[in-house]
């Protein structure tokens, strides 16, 4: 699909495959790392910094018609 990717990763994950994504888009794959592990970005402060990141990438978003 020619869509972005949005690829959210706990710097403690050890299996981040940023690769293996493209085969899935013709469109750009943009990585962001959140402090923790899989289960604590889910937590303060980890949600925090994905709260924030999630906002800004919907607002850049266009809304589809």
């Amino acid at each position: 699909i020619n869509a972005p990717i949005h690829y959210f990763a706990a710097t403690e994950s050890k299996d981040i495959q940023k690769e293996y994504w493209k085969q899935f888009t013709s469109g750009d794959i943009v990585f962001y790392e959140i402090e923790g592990d899989h289960f604590s970005i889910f937590k303060e402060p980890g949600v925090t910094e994905l709260s924030t990141i999630f906002s800004e990438i919907l607002q850049l978003t266009p809304p589809k018609n």
